[in-house]
Parts: structure tokens; sequence; C-alpha cells
């Protein structure tokens, strides 16, 4: 998935906050602050089952999201 769509690196964090796989710059030093705020999103949008987050910095963006038993983050490039 790196590379493509200016994807610079996936993580993908288990409910219990291990990390699973990572590539690229989806570093797991990530995970315990993406799972944070996954669990702060669905409280703060409780009508959502699974919202989006997405933080921007000057030169990337992070796009975290729960599915089910497993949180992605993908950090691509702005």
């Amino acid at each position: 998935m790196c590379g493509r769509d200016h994807v610079k690196g996936v993580l993908l964090i288990h409910e219990q906050g291990f990390t699973i796989t990572s590539q690229g710059e989806g570093k797991s030093n990530l995970a315990a602050g993406a799972s944070a705020v996954v669990n702060l999103a669905a409280q703060i949008e409780p009508e959502e089952d699974n919202p989006v987050i997405c933080i921007e910095s000057v030169v990337r963006k992070y796009l975290i999201k729960k599915e089910e038993q497993v949180t992605v983050l993908i950090v691509k490039e702005q």
C-alpha cells in the first residue's frame, strides 16, 4: 500500500493495543496514540459507529479508523 496515492505508511493495531503489522512511516510507537484518538472519537460522535479521524500537519496527514477489532492508521504526505 505504501507508495500508492501518496501513502507513506500503514499501521494495523489490535483492539488490545498491540501492533499487528506496520509499513513505512506507520511506526509501532504511534499505536497507543491512534488507539486513544479512536476511543475519544467514539465518545465525541456516539451516533457514528466508527468515525474516520483525520489529523493534518504541514507535511503529513494521518487517517485513523477502527474496523471491528482493528484500528487502521494511514500516513500520507500532504
